[in-house]
């Protein structure tokens, strides 16, 4: 799709007075610095704290240390929830006690997200069942809920909402969708695959049938160790494409509500995560936030495999701390735990010579939840697990420090220590430091199925579409109040806001086709400020484009105040009309050649 031309106009019309309001285009050498104005860059991190499993409650701001990157921070902020009741203050004696209910900082949300590639649908069922029971019995409206399914493609049932009749309507949909996993399971026919048979030389028996015996013994041990890495090669290929499935949708999650403030955590269904058929049985259920250890005599080839996982779940796990989410992973298969590969030694034990530190069914999962402040769940029952997460959003420590880099969108990493002894710290170990109108961008990238509106300005979006010779034109427009935009100083008579306006256009499946963005400064004479700002004066701002094909598309538009540093969000649909098709040459020739005639 080809973005073309745009037009922007302010309509402004106040009773009792003449004023005409013309925006200019800002380039980037006519944007104005205004003075007084320091954009601060402040860094929240939630910290739970437990000593044998149970919170600890009773810490000050004094028992924290905070590092960044290394460098030691200065708390600037810290408040303490416990079981909902936020306490302000920096030291025992508190200022004030807010429900967090009543502050969307401390909002909680929880996405439940079920992975249909690595669960059979018994267990499945199973989860859902005890997801409902759990959502069910808790009721009340203090928490949002969302319903994220992931297939070969993200797909969300239900946007985050405190409406439980609708939470429990969007679990009763996920136990009605089919499972996928035996669709990426291991196909036991690798073994007989002829490729795999060329692996094996061409012995034949040359000296009696003893040393024919001897020969196909010595053969076939060959064959079998060749086989084996040829089998688990291609099982970790197959099983690397699922997990480009399941990373693009949890990214998308994560991206989808990046700005959205509040307390966020995203509870994973899922199942054994296994990439090898060489996993050991044993499981020393220690955190693994570390790349595995490749033992002598493992496979390079699969070696490689597992590090392009490992690459993959690392980029998730920044994603998901750059949007603020803690990553909760529940093991549905847990009880159901394969054997792998088991070496029938005099021993009886398993070969434990080519597996990891840990249980690679369990490492990546336990990635996730171990550097986003979150936990893995290995059980069938996930009403356990949710009565756990639901009690660490309601209690754990907030802590604040100002970052001297401002937003530089680079990664940087957090490191939390408490000087009591004993306790146990969970929290999420580096971010992307993102602004916030790279937040709405990043939102704004993830697919239509996910939500398009949010943020505090008051926002809407009108569309049309207009046939033309060979293509369509589609022209969006986003409105909002000019009230609700920050007006600064430019110089003793003239005020001027400045505006982001973005763009981005969906097809009918969700994916994203383009994405712009435009800067906008308005000028207006201060002396009529006060009037203009308790007026119903729209701002709008208007983009076309053209596209070849006809369908139904979804056009998002956002406006982000660079001054207040917020935006609106919202979208419409547009369903596109046939487009009248262009002359041909030789129609044109034809017709000129009939003018010339008449």
């Amino acid at each position: 799709m080809m973005l073309g031309a745009h037009t922007r106009f302010l309509t402004a019309a106040l009773a009792g007075i003449a004023l005409a309001v013309a925006p200019q285009l800002a380039t980037a050498g006519s944007e104005h610095a205004f003075t007084g104005t320091v954009e601060v860059n402040t860094v929240n991190v939630d910290v739970m704290v437990t000593r044998h499993g149970s919170p600890v409650t009773d810490l000050t701001k004094n028992d924290f240390e905070v590092f960044e990157d290394g460098v030691p921070q200065e708390i600037t902020n810290f408040a303490k929830v416990v079981d909902g009741s936020v306490y302000l203050g920096s030291a025992k004696n508190t200022q004030r006690v807010i429900k967090d209910t009543s502050d969307v900082r401390y909002r909680r949300h929880i996405a439940l997200v079920f992975d249909m590639n690595f669960v059979s649908k018994p267990w499945l069922h199973r989860a859902v069942q005890s997801t409902r029971k759990f959502v069910l019995q808790r009721a009340g409206k203090d928490v949002d809920w969302a319903v994220v399914l992931i297939e070969l493609e993200p797909k969300v049932l239900l946007p985050f909402t405190s409406n439980i009749t609708q939470v429990l309507g969007a679990l009763d949909a996920v136990d009605h969708q089919p499972g996928y996993r035996l669709l990426h399971g291991f196909d036991s026919s690798l073994i007989f695959d002829p490729m795999g048979y060329q692996l094996v030389s061409g012995a034949r028996p040359t000296n009696g049938i003893s040393d024919y015996f001897k020969r196909q013994s010595d053969v076939m041990a060959d064959f079998k160790d060749k086989l084996a890495n040829y089998a688990n090669r291609e099982f970790a290929m197959k099983n690397i494409e699922v997990y480009n499935s399941l990373a693009r949708g949890l990214l998308d999650v994560f991206r989808a509500y990046a700005a959205m403030p509040g307390k966020k955590a995203c509870f994973l269904v899922t199942g054994n995560m296994d990439l090898t058929r060489r996993s050991s049985p044993l499981s020393n259920l220690q955190p693994q936030n570390t790349e595995p250890i490749l033992r002598q005599g493992f496979d390079t080839v699969l070696a490689t495999y597992v590090g392009l996982a490992h690459d993959l779940w690392r980029e998730i796990e920044r994603m998901a701390n750059t949007a603020g989410f803690r990553i909760y992973v529940s093991n549905a298969e847990g009880l159901q735990q394969p054997l792998g590969n088991v070496d029938a030694s005099s021993s009886g034990g398993p070969d434990v010579t080519s597996t990891f530190t840990q249980s690679d069914l369990e490492g990546l999962g336990r990635m996730l939840s171990d550097a986003t402040g979150g936990q893995y769940f290995n059980m069938n029952a996930t009403a356990p697990a949710l009565k756990i997460v639901d009690r660490e959003l309601k209690t754990y420590y907030s802590l604040a420090y100002r970052a001297n880099h401002g937003h530089d969108d680079a990664f940087h990493k957090i490191v939390v220590k408490v000087k009591r002894p004993g306790l146990k710290l969970r929290y999420r170990t580096g971010f992307y430091d993102l602004g916030p109108e790279s937040l709405v961008i990043s939102q704004m990238e993830s697919p239509a199925t996910f939500p398009k509106t949010g943020g505090g300005l008051p926002t809407t979006v009108r569309v049309s579409a207009h046939p033309k010779a060979g293509k369509i034109s589609i022209k969006a427009t986003v409105l909002t109040p000019v009230r609700m935009l920050t007006f600064l100083p430019k110089d003793e008579k003239t005020s001027v806001a400045d505006a982001d306006v973005i763009m981005a256009v969906y097809r009918a499946d969700g994916s994203i086709v383009s994405l712009k963005r435009e800067h906008q400064s308005i000028n207006v004479p201060t002396s009529v400020l006060p009037k203009l700002q308790k007026s119903r004066v729209p701002f709008a701002y208007s983009m076309t484009f053209t596209i070849p094909v006809t369908g139904r598309y979804t056009v998002a538009m956002a406006i982000y105040d660079r001054n207040a540093q917020v935006y609106g969000l919202a979208h419409a649909q547009v369903l596109t009309p046939r487009a009248v098709p262009a002359q041909t040459q030789a129609q044109k020739e034809t017709h000129a050649e009939e003018s010339r005639l008449n």
